[in-house]
């Protein structure tokens, strides 16, 4: 006899006799519990429907058709949703609760992740990925415990989404950015009990390099999360990779899922396994191996060269089922520009370098030594040390690290699509070295525009080279660099004025897309003084001074 039940667990058992093992071994995503001798599977539209549709195949009598229960049919029913919203074109509910309107597409993207247990949201760049997260999670019902995985330098970034985007005070976010991972283990459970005691909503952030290690997933795989995020969740693409693996077992019992990012198949087709694999297993099924047979033609050496790809209208289709593509140029209401953030972390050796720097500084200030007219140089010296180097008073130059520049190698390869053209802002020489060392890891082609080179002259204009290294001096007046869209500021200075030509280079007629521009930022340092600077549109060394002597 076959029974199909929905689990305490909230997945779908079916038990049935010994003969039917391989019909269940059909199911992409089936697991055995050896405890309950029965099958399960996670309750999503698609396994409903693979259930239905396995056991329908294999009915060779009619007393072989199991009685679906209700709960599996109304199931099935929801699949759909994704497609749906896609092609709706009336005015969707609105937000309960938030503190901005939101663009066309995160309100969409609000009732994907409302309506569906498994979401992917595949939106480019600058496009407002985080806000229908946030919402999501302050606004649905039976949400207690929400956990983000994402890269280190988006790990204090998410507090401030949901400072920014969330009006009501009904969460606590813990961005685990500092200390052992034993140590932030314990910041988490901290964090989570505290939110309980206070009846918030607990939202704990961090780093996939830190999530998998032992302390940390030992404690994460038994917590029951409400939902799972995934934020630039092509970090996950390599299926035998331990990061992809823990996230395969973190979602299994998380009520919701979600993927983030602008490039869901950065090298190929094949990338999106592993993230669906943690979204919904259904879908592609839980072996790497079949799912390549299904979808790539292998030869070469010890045949692990893909010489073509097949069956891509069935995985398109299957990617789509509950997935949303967002490009810049799809959304009307989207802003002529965006400014994001990625907050990079020194070393320590270097942390403490700087901080020795700005306290003489802050002491020299304090003493008048240092004033608006004679402070340059010395602020200077600390935008160097952010920027990974140092100069001594025998004008010899020390490299400190290499923070930023692992950073824009990062997001060059992992996070900008393939072919895109990216600007990158410099206030150093050696700046401009970093970055074409950044690009060339990332195997992109590099030119540059400074005092002692001009690769481009008056336009950039289409080429094979994908990233333009610009000393924001040289860079700010009379030339046009709208052949991009994406403008990353490695390093900015304490000259207002280029700052603002610079932005106005993408941002011109001519430009077709809307612009992103991407600040890297160490947190407590120079970085941040400037754009606290900016953001007042103040004389920037003064403000910057103002802000040191008001640390005394």
């Amino acid at each position: 006899m076959i029974q199909i039940t929905k689990r305490p667990d909230g997945r779908i058992g079916i038990t049935t006799p010994f003969g039917l093992k391989d019909v269940c071994k059909a199911l992409p995503g089936r697991r055995w519990d050896p405890k309950a001798r029965q099958w399960h599977l996670p309750a999503t539209p698609a396994s409903a429907s693979n259930v239905i549709d396995v056991f329908t195949l294999n009915a060779t009598t009619p007393d072989l058709l199991p009685v679906f229960p209700d709960f599996l049919t109304e199931l099935a029913g929801r699949g759909g949703q994704a497609e749906e919203l896609r092609m709706y074109t009336g005015d969707l509910p609105a937000i309960p609760s938030t503190k901005f309107k939101p663009w066309s597409n995160q309100l969409r993207g609000y009732h994907m992740i409302t309506r569906q247990t498994a979401t992917f949201l595949a939106w480019e760049m600058g496009t407002g990925k985080t806000k229908p997260i946030v919402d999501a999670i302050t606004n649905l019902d039976g949400i207690s415990n929400s956990i983000v995985l994402c890269p280190t330098s988006v790990v204090p970034v998410w507090p401030k989404e949901f400072a920014k985007h969330c009006v009501l005070d009904n969460y606590h976010v813990c961005a685990l950015t500092k200390g052992s991972v034993a140590k932030r283990t314990q910041q988490a459970v901290e964090a989570m009990k505290y939110a309980q005691d206070v009846g918030k909503r607990c939202i704990i952030v961090i780093n996939y390099e830190a999530a998998w290690r032992p302390a940390f997933a030992k404690w994460s795989l038994g917590v029951k999360w409400d939902m799972v995020i995934a934020d630039e969740s092509h970090r996950i693409k390599s299926p035998g990779g331990k990061a992809s693996k823990y996230l395969a077992k973190l979602g299994e019992n998380a009520g919701r899922r979600v993927c983030l990012t602008g490039t869901p198949m950065p090298h190929s087709p094949l990338d999106v396994f592993a993230q669906y694999r943690f979204l919904d297993p259904a879908i592609y099924g839980t072996s790497f191996t079949a799912f390549r047979a299904r979808y790539a033609i292998m030869g070469g050496f010890e045949n692990r060269q893909v010489l073509r790809y097949v069956n891509m209208d069935d995985l398109h289709k299957k990617f789509y089922s509950i997935a949303d593509r967002v490009q810049k140029t799809d959304v009307l209401d989207l802003p002529e520009f965006v400014h994001e953030e990625r907050i990079i972390e020194l070393p320590a050796k270097s942390m403490k370098i700087y901080k020795d720097l700005e306290a003489d500084m802050i002491a020299d200030v304090g003493a008048g030594v240092v004033t608006a007219s004679n402070a340059l140089s010395r602020l200077l010296r600390l935008h160097q040390i952010t920027s990974g180097f140092t100069v001594t008073e025998d004008d010899l130059v020390v490299d400190l690290n290499t923070a930023k520049q692992d950073a824009l190698a990062d997001l060059l390869a992992n996070e900008i699509e393939p072919g895109t053209p990216v600007v990158v802002f410099c206030l150093f020489r050696k700046d401009l070295a970093a970055v074409h060392m950044a690009a060339a890891e990332a195997k992109c082609q590099s030119v540059e525009l400074s005092g002692s080179r001009h690769d481009i002259n008056g336009t950039w204009d289409d080429g094979p080279d994908t990233v333009a290294a610009i000393q924001i001096a040289a860079g700010g007046i009379g030339i046009d660099l709208t052949r991009s869209s994406v403008n990353v500021y490695y390093s900015i200075g304490f000259n207002g004025g280029d700052y603002e030509q610079s932005l106005a280079r993408s941002h011109r007629n001519g430009q077709t897309n809307k612009v992103t521009y991407i600040h890297f930022i160490v947190e407590d340092t120079i970085d941040r003084r400037i754009q606290l600077a900016l953001a007042r549109r103040a004389s920037i060394v003064k403000d910057v001074l103002a802000q040191l002597e008001n640390k005394l």
